[in-house]
């Protein structure tokens, strides 16, 4: 294995077909050995005064260049410094390489054998820029891993299998950050040298801690590996999800039915431990010894490698059971009139902004992405599949969305997931009678797993799944330029992302104005938008919902302020929804989990203090001429 510095690697751009690439290969190649005296200049008027209004400008500028996703090429941003280093700031520099800081880059990257390469940013680096030494009152720091490969190009094999990390607290302000990556055209051949540097830092931050701005940190531990199965089987060194013995979490024995392995449900199946994972009493679990035993600290082998919620269930079961609705046995699959009617209800509903894609037509249901499977799971489901699902089918249903809403909420996740876990037992044994004794396969049998992560980590499953890193790898994956030295780019956009500096997290404050218009002429402030408690409120559909201390359901129609009060003083005026039935009564009664039928017809209004309310929710009108429908559900995020 030899290492190269980035110094010495290529440009990445320089074997492109197009002439925009080839020009921008060329430019950094020339500019990398005439940036020292642009780097001195720049530092010299930045030194200068800190507060200067022309640096504040060069940095606002830097940070909007490196917040476009994906980033500006650097021909354009070298076009625009031209542009204003001639008329407005004369101190910018003329490269984007030195405006960016990307010659100064000074990562190694390991050549492997068989061509493959890997880069190790580290991790104290990273966590001593971004820790912030408040939020962490024991002075001890707690770490979700997660390993996952990416395919780089359609037309390729190459792939990414980046290490990736993310800072487990109680309010999850943190952001996942990478400490390394490994490129080539399979997973990494060699388990041990792809985790090696990861495991030694990991025992000496373990063992000696970090100082953080003058700060102690004492100790650092590894919380959870979020990651999906097959990463787990690459990093623990066991058998894929197709093995006879492949539960991580009980010792069912699998059997095949129909071309596939399957779990019967098996209360009695003994439990896994970390004892018994060390000691490899179940060798037909196991294909090798991990490197991650190396580990010093305290690491349960069992229960801290989570089953992520993202890939087990969204992209898992419910995808599953979505197939057997729209394409399956002619006994459960849905007419195509059904299918329309699906499809009409789905695109009808208004989604608030959190939510980051739209609905859309089932039949794309195979290209639907974890996002939109979750919605339909945890809000529209139980809305929309009561009018074309069978009694039986939907009320199956019902156990698997009443769980999630439990396990996935704050509020309910760790009180009550002894009843999730039931639910989800019940829906396993009974997806056989529904679906067949082939539907037990891996994703379906760890359902009855899954309440244990929340006992395990003693928080909500929206808190400890892979939605976080996945966005991360997309991000990664935007960073590429050109299918040339992909590692190469990756390394220079990240170390020009850092360089500003990883912005350290706070506690957002619990109001936040958005939006405001003049004040009315009865002396009041219109506020139009406004954040609270990490949700966006308004007074339109459909982010105009809200519950309040008192059990009230509100619809806001103003929100506004005094012109001589403080924004702790807000109130916001609506129509108080009436209650008419729970959304469903079984498996349990939807009124406890704050989910209603309600109506708009016969009620009354109010105005109450913005701090009276206690949640945001999600409402759906599918309201008919002839017939007044509308749902309402917590927002599980806040």
């Amino acid at each position: 294995m030899t290492q190269h510095s980035m110094d010495n690697i290529d440009d990445e751009n320089n074997l492109t077909d197009s002439v925009r690439d080839s020009h921008q290969a060329d430019f950094e190649m020339n500019e990398l050995n005439n940036t020292d005296e642009e780097m001195d200049l720049l530092e010299a008027s930045m030194d200068e005064d800190d507060n200067d209004a022309e640096f504040d400008e060069i940095a606002e500028l830097r940070g909007w260049a490196l917040s476009k996703n994906p980033t500006i090429p650097h021909t354009r941003l070298d076009a625009l410094l031209r542009i204003l280093r001639v008329r407005l700031l004369p101190n910018l520099p003329l490269s984007s390489k030195t405006f960016l800081r990307t010659a100064s880059v000074d990562y190694d990257v390991q050549i492997h054998e068989d061509s493959s390469e890997f880069v190790y940013f580290g991790l104290k680096k990273i966590l001593q820029m971004s820790i912030n030494p408040n939020l962490h009152t024991n002075n001890v720091v707690n770490l979700k891993i997660n390993v996952d490969g990416v395919q780089l190009f359609k037309s390729s094999s190459k792939q990414f299998w980046p290490i990736l990390c993310q800072v487990h607290s109680e309010k999850d302000v943190y952001q996942p950050f990478p400490i390394a990556i490994y490129c080539g055209t399979h997973k990494p051949q060699n388990l041990e040298q792809y985790l090696q540097q990861f495991i030694e830092e990991i025992n000496y931050l373990h063992e000696n801690g970090f100082e953080v701005n003058g700060q102690k940190i004492n100790s650092i531990y590894l919380t959870a590996f979020i990651c999906d199965r097959p990463a787990r089987a690459f990093i623990k060194c066991i058998k894929g999800h197709g093995a006879y013995w492949s539960c991580e979490r009980c010792m069912v024995h699998g059997e095949r039915v129909e071309g596939r392995t399957v779990y019967p449900v098996s209360e009695g199946a003994e439990k896994r431990t970390d004892d018994s994972f060390r000691n490899q009493q179940n060798l037909e679990h196991h294909q090798g010894v991990t490197p991650l035993l190396n580990i010093r600290l305290k690491l349960d082998m069992t229960s801290a490698f989570l089953l992520d919620f993202m890939h087990l269930v969204c992209l898992g079961v419910m995808k599953k059971i979505l197939n057997y609705w729209l394409y399956g046995n002619i006994t459960i699959r849905l007419n195509q009139t059904a299918k329309c009617l699906l499809t009409n209800l789905l695109v009808k509903l208004q989604v608030p902004q959190e939510f980051q894609r739209t609905t859309r037509y089932f039949a794309d249901v195979e290209k639907f992405k974890a996002t939109e499977l979750k919605f339909l799971l945890l809000y529209s489901g139980p809305i929309i599949f009561k009018r074309v699902l069978p009694p039986n089918i939907y009320k199956h249903f019902l156990l698997l969305h009443a769980a999630r809403r439990i396990l996935c909420s704050e509020r309910w996740a760790v009180e009550k997931r002894t009843h999730a876990k039931k639910y989800l037992t019940l829906f396993v044994t009974l997806a056989e009678h529904l679906y067949g004794k082939a539907s037990l396969i891996s994703n379906m049998h760890n359902l009855i797993h899954l309440a244990d992560d929340v006992r395990y980590m003693n928080c909500s499953l929206s808190r400890i799944s892979a939605f976080p890193f996945e966005n991360t790898l997309g991000i990664i994956k935007k960073f590429l330029r050109s299918g040339n030295k992909p590692l190469a780019q990756i390394v220079r956009r990240l170390h020009e992302s850092f360089f500003l500096g990883i912005q350290r997290p706070h506690i957002q404050p619990r109001i936040q104005i958005l939006r405001q218009s003049r004040s009315n002429n009865e002396g009041e402030i219109i506020i139009k938008r406004l954040q609270y408690i990490g949700v966006v409120l308004t007074s339109r559909v459909p982010n105009n919902t809200v519950l309040l201390d008192n059990g009230l359901l509100l619809k806001i129609d103003r929100i506004f302020l005094s012109a001589y009060e403080n924004e702790n003083d807000i109130k916001i005026t609506g129509t108080i929804f009436k209650k008419v039935e729970p959304l469903f009564t079984y498996p349990c009664n939807s009124a406890d989990l704050h989910m209603w039928a309600v109506s708009e017809r016969n009620t009354t209004s109010g105005t109450f203090p913005l701090n009276k309310v206690i949640q945001k929710m999600v409402t759906f009108d599918i309201s008919t001429e002839i017939e007044e429908k509308i749902y309402t559900m917590p927002f599980l995020h806040m």
